[in-house]
């Protein structure tokens, strides 16, 4: 079940990594208008610490249960690795294209022709016509897919947009939310999630951000910030119950209950539902403002992860007692927000409440070594 979970939890961050991000991310540089680069930019760090928390809480799970490594025959030699490195030059090609200013879609023409010459290096992988035949086959059922989305969901927004429904949901949201920017910023990201559990993760963001950007903007929101925030939680609709469609995927490989490797899965991904709040209000995240900002921005994030994946794991050195890890949750949330604590009071606080942990988690593990032995 945690093996699924984990597949669940990791491929759904894929769309939030960096330098190739969701199909979303490049509709959301066509909406706004902000260059893809940018959008990569101001993403990885967010994209980072959310791969940190899915290992670190992989990392505990492991010494909680005394899991062992693999069998070194287990393991593919590193030679074979190095030996097929060169299958990545596509990747790069692309990456670099779009930062000396190609279009995503020349980018990804030109990095598909890179991947097709490459492919002749090793025999095994030639692109034979009916390999070609079959890959453009698949391009074209996936478009099919996306387009029929994209599709779907242009239709609902000029009823929207028409009607004046939107108009009428951004009033419902300032008027239930009392004009507070957090409350609204919850009943968005309960429409970005609900969509996104019936939709492909595109369809959901450009729908959400269609009804609910537009309102949150008008509150006063930074646009690449509010678009970043409804993409974060259409992507997360993947692994959170009771749809949650990547656990499905995860839990037919790992031939467990799908609801149940949901709720693991969105354990596991639990920073993907706080970082949003930190894309928002904490800019340092998205590398703007100065170095010192940025710096104690990304360490608050860090020491936050850590505190939540203890927390919620309910491990460190041995088992956490239920009131240490109600603790250690409430400060991980409070840390990365310069709202009750300033950033670097943050830090401060979250490195003291780490050492005492790890002094109390000691002793604990020397008195029961003692009574073990």
């Amino acid at each position: 079940q945690f093996a699924g979970a984990v597949e669940a939890a990791a491929s759904t961050g894929g769309q939030l990594m960096p330098p190739i991000m969701g199909a979303a991310a490049f509709l959301m540089a066509q909406i706004t208008q902000i260059p893809y680069l940018s959008i990569c930019k101001a993403a990885l760090p967010a994209a980072v610490i959310y791969f940190l928390c899915v290992g670190a809480t992989v990392h505990y799970e492991a010494l909680k249960y005394d899991l062992k490594t693999m069998d070194i025959l287990d393991v593919v030699p590193t030679r074979t690795l190095i030996k097929d490195v060169y299958l990545f030059l596509p990747v790069i090609a692309l990456v670099i294209l779009m930062i000396i200013g190609y279009s995503p879609f020349m980018g990804a023409f030109i990095g598909s022709c890179a991947a097709f010459v490459i492919s002749f290096f090793d025999r095994t992988r030639w692109m034979t016509p009916r390999k070609v035949i079959d890959v453009l086959d698949m391009g074209g059922r996936n478009l099919v897919m996306i387009a029929s989305a994209c599709a779907g969901a242009g239709l609902i927004i000029a009823v929207v947009v028409n009607t004046g429904l939107g108009l009428q949901f951004s009033n419902l949201v300032i008027s239930y939310s009392g004009g507070v920017y957090l409350v609204a910023l919850f009943f968005i990201m309960v429409s970005a999630i609900v969509l996104g559990m019936g939709l492909p993760t595109t369809a959901a963001y450009v729908l959400a951000v269609s009804v609910g950007g537009p309102t949150l903007i008008e509150m006063g929101g930074d646009v690449l910030q509010v678009h970043l925030f409804v993409f974060y939680f259409a992507v997360m609709a993947c692994v959170t119950p009771p749809v949650a469609l990547a656990a499905y995927a995860g839990a037919s490989l790992a031939k467990t209950d799908p609801l149940k490797t949901g709720f693991e899965a969105s354990r596991i991904a639990v920073a993907g539902y706080i970082i949003p709040f930190i894309l928002v209000y904490n800019e340092g995240i998205m590398l703007r403002g100065t170095h010192f900002e940025i710096v104690t921005a990304i360490v608050a994030c860090v020491i936050a992860t850590y505190l939540v994946v203890i927390g919620f794991e309910g491990w460190m050195l041995t088992e956490l007692k239920i009131v240490e890890r109600i603790v250690l949750v409430i400060f991980a949330v409070i840390i990365p927000f310069p709202i009750v604590l300033s950033i670097p009071q943050g830090i401060v606080v979250g490195a003291i409440l780490i050492v005492v942990t790890y002094m109390l988690q000691r002793n604990r593990r020397g008195k029961l070594s003692a009574e073990s032995a």
